[in-house]
């Protein structure tokens, strides 16, 4: 059936589809206000810490490249829209970014090396030890992430995230707590294998930058080199540390120095 309408209900229809018009274009124009209003452009100048720095100018120089590349990497994976990091000099980088808040993604994306390692714990020390801050050769105390407590881990035989080839955010079954899947290389994946098969129902830490994540209790030998790291991680937390373990560890600490409107 044709149906036709009259000039009233034609004015309205005009109107209606006016609105919904207008409505789309906003939602979908990158350009429009709405978009102006959710992200912003800026670029910073960070410095590297000078005394992290080789002295062989050839050797700072890699630093240099490979710090570039990481952050230009996490910067990407933890939402930046539009991220550019280049070369300012022989120990600072430039980086043009476009995020809805610019200054506070870059300085998460610095903020720690993203260092992880692996430990067994000694579970010998007792807890009038660790208060009083004594740990045997061969062990350190580290804090744990969350600040109110430590543990002795063992540095003898610790596995470093050099092996890791994938981390991505996912989140635990049964809770859905936000949490990160890691993916280790095949010499990872023997390495850890070993470790695990060799210690079943001992303690072993996941450690990043100096502090401990989670220490859970190994209850089988992990052997396909996958493991996930859970526990108090908030969905912001899981994507910043799942960015930092796929780009690879920063290999010196850098700082914000300078910041200005990208025009």
């Amino acid at each position: 059936m044709i149906r036709s309408y009259g000039g009233r209900e034609m004015m309205a229809l005009m109107r209606q589809f006016a609105f919904l018009l207008l409505l789309a274009l906003f939602s979908i124009t990158p350009s429009g206000p709405l978009a102006a209003q959710t992200a912003s452009s800026q670029i910073f100048t960070v410095q590297a810490d000078r005394q992290q720095l080789p002295q062989s100018a050839e050797a700072a120089n890699i630093v240099m490249a490979k710090s570039a590349q990481i952050l230009q990497i996490r910067l990407t994976k933890m939402g930046g829209r539009t991220v550019s990091v280049q070369r300012l000099g022989a120990d600072q980088l430039s980086v043009t970014l476009s995020a809805k808040d610019p200054e506070k993604l870059l300085t998460a994306a610095l903020q720690g090396r993203g260092a992880l390692s692996f430990h067994l714990v000694n579970e010998q020390l007792s807890a009038e030890d660790i208060e009083a801050g004594k740990a045997p050769t061969g062990s350190i105390l580290l804090p744990m992430a969350d600040g109110y407590s430590k543990l002795a881990i063992r540095q003898a035989g610790a596995l470093s995230g050099k092996y890791i080839v994938r981390a991505q955010r996912t989140f635990t079954q049964g809770d859905n707590m936000p949490a990160v899947d890691i993916l280790l290389d095949d010499e990872g994946r023997q390495k850890f294998g070993k470790m695990t098969h060799a210690n079943v129902g001992k303690l072993i830490a996941v450690v990043l930058d100096g502090k401990i994540l989670t220490a859970p209790r190994i209850n089988e030998p992990i052997l396909g080199g996958m493991l996930q790291i859970s526990g108090r991680l908030s969905l912001r937390e899981a994507d910043e540390l799942a960015a930092k373990l796929a780009s690879g560890s920063l290999p010196v600490d850098f700082s914000i120095v300078a910041k200005r409107n990208d025009q």
